[in-house]
């Protein structure tokens, strides 16, 4: 009886151990995640914004009537926002399209 309640303590130790580890690395893993993630959306929100103002200057020449300055800054931001900001992309290359009608 005596070397079964060793046996008994010993492996409840033992998985006591083996769990509180893997909910260390559980922890320290989503940690990891959460700082990747963090850092992609701020190299995102980043660029966005650098896009963002490009798109805001293209805008400015647009309402100025300077169409041909217009269409070149818009077709930088559509190819440039394909992949980071879909809506920026299609808003970019709709005033690029507008632009170019307006050249003849």
């Amino acid at each position: 009886m005596m070397v079964f309640r060793r046996v008994f303590v010993s492996l409840n130790f033992s998985s006591r151990i083996y769990f509180s580890m893997k909910k260390t690395a559980k922890l320290l893993l989503t940690a990891l995640l959460m700082l990747t993630a963090a850092s992609l959306y701020a190299q995102n929100s980043y660029t966005n914004e650098a896009l963002r103002k490009k798109y805001d200057e293209a805008s400015d020449l647009f309402r100025k009537e300077k169409y041909a300055s217009a269409q070149h800054i818009f077709d930088q931001v559509a190819a440039s926002a394909q992949t980071s900001d879909e809506t920026l992309a299609m808003e970019a290359a709709y005033y690029a399209a507008i632009c170019s009608e307006q050249l003849g």
